[in-house]
């Protein structure tokens, strides 16, 4: 199997373990293991191994609204990718703890990119974030409800790390295996990363594209 595509889900809070459960009583449970805990990061947060991106990406949708999440990955890819004889990088889910998709967790999701990974934080809370124990208590019984949602969140997750730059990577091997030149780069970035009128516009992403093309058609094009 190649590591392009393998997709791990990581579980920093047993959200989904629970669906089978009354999620009332599982908040509760959940709120007796936190108490006194609080959101906010120590000195114990580590930083990556290796320099990260960081970004907020839309990853599915919800009755016509957009799921949200943060996705980290190494600052260069390519050279990650040297390393690992020209494989992409696996993908990892992160389920976030009670809290929510806090600062806390995209911190840890970017430790988790420094490890050489593309991890997708993903959002189960809609956007909301707690505070205290009793909203995240809240915001955990409001999430169980739903479990068909919570179940459908993660999948959403796990289909954009897994599709995305799939149809490159296609037509990469293609190429290879028909034996032509080919100059392949992949790029921590949406589509239309390119684009500077659009929301997914990545300057650095752009330029380095704009460059390796360049440089492509001067070496090539040369009369």
């Amino acid at each position: 199997m190649r590591v392009a595509g393998f997709v791990l889900i990581l579980c920093a809070l047993p959200l989904l373990t629970g669906c089978g459960s009354d999620s009332g009583s599982e908040a509760e449970r959940m709120a007796e293991e936190h108490e006194g805990d609080t959101p906010t990061a120590t000195e114990a947060a580590q930083a990556p191994k290796i320099p990260v991106e960081g970004r907020t990406v839309t990853y599915g949708q919800q009755n016509g609204t957009a799921r949200t999440g943060y996705l980290a990955a190494p600052a260069d890819v390519d050279s990650v990718r040297s390393a690992r004889a020209g494989d992409a990088l696996p993908g990892i889910v992160v389920i976030h703890e009670w809290w929510g998709l806090n600062d806390n967790v995209r911190a840890a999701t970017r430790r988790l990119a420094g490890e050489g990974y593309r991890a997708l934080a993903v959002d189960l809370y809609g956007g909301a974030v707690a505070e205290t124990p009793d909203s995240a208590q809240a915001l955990m019984g409001q999430a169980m409800g739903e479990p068909s949602r919570l179940v459908e969140n993660v999948r959403d997750g796990r289909a954009y790390l897994s599709s995305e730059a799939d149809a490159a990577r296609r037509f990469r091997d293609r190429m290879e295996d028909a034996g032509t030149s080919l100059a392949y780069h992949e790029y921590d970035a949406g589509h239309a990363f390119a684009n500077p009128s659009g929301e997914s516009y990545e300057p650095a992403a752009a330029e380095q594209a704009w460059t390796r093309t360049t440089d492509f058609l001067q070496t090539h094009l040369t009369r």
